[in-house]
């Protein structure tokens, strides 16, 4: 499936979005905005109506799967880790935008989660997740 991805990190409005078609090759480009950069926000738009918004940083993340016309519902991934800091926060923007420690997850339940959205469309098994409330 091909899918979108946009930084949501700048405030200019230039999302820099950009089509990728295999989710190696998208994981290769997120692999490298983790290196040297302050964590921050994008979207990953599927061509199915679905999207991942993804919070992107050295070693953590989040992501929460959603449709891509706003409607809820909003869930969030979550996963048991213990090493998790007591907060975080990622560039929305050009604002600092807290994410609840619940949701933070390894980069590497980040990886698994956009790779098996990018190939099937689908939300993940790999990790649980969650609905956010009103």
């Amino acid at each position: 499936m091909n899918v979108e991805f946009r930084n949501l990190e700048r405030s200019d409005g230039a999302s820099g979005g950009v089509i990728f078609d295999e989710a190696a090759a998208l994981l290769e480009a997120i692999q490298v905005l983790r290196r040297d950069r302050v964590p921050f926000m994008a979207e990953v738009v599927g061509e199915n109506g679905n999207k991942l918004t993804i919070g992107i940083a050295e070693d953590i993340g989040c992501v929460q799967h959603a449709a891509s016309d706003g409607t809820p519902p909003y869930l969030m991934a979550v996963e048991s880790t213990k090493n998790r800091p007591s907060e975080m926060s990622f560039l929305v923007g050009g604002t600092p935008t807290p994410v609840e420690p619940r949701y933070l997850i390894s980069a590497h339940a980040v990886d698994s989660v956009v790779s098996e959205f990018c190939t099937t469309g689908a939300r993940s098994r790999s990790v649980n997740w969650t609905e956010l409330g009103p």
